[in-house]
């Protein structure tokens, strides 16, 4: 396991990285990286960017790349406010 300053370390590199390769398709207005609980959620990354062409030439251009091995994904979120936004499978029910 990774000491909490090599974590941070290896998040900041990779905030990093990806800031500096979405930027190419233009002015980004905020970056989420998940750390979730719930499996499905870990290693996605979202990005909005302040003109839907910008993140329309990112879909397009980004679709077929591979990062660290593995294929891009690239899809829309319906999602407009990062800070509302969360993965609701382990909320509980009340009753």
């Amino acid at each position: 396991m990774m000491d909490k300053n090599k974590s941070q370390e290896f998040l900041d590199d990779f905030y990093e990285e990806i800031f500096e390769e979405f930027k190419k398709f233009g002015k980004l207005e905020d970056i989420q990286v998940c750390e979730n609980l719930g499996d499905h959620m870990v290693g996605n990354v979202y990005l909005k960017f302040c003109d839907e062409e910008d993140a329309s030439n990112a879909l397009i251009g980004l679709n077929g790349r591979y990062y660290a091995g593995r294929p891009l994904q690239c899809e829309y979120s319906p999602v407009t406010d990062f800070r509302e936004a969360r993965c609701r499978q382990y909320d509980e029910v009340l009753f």
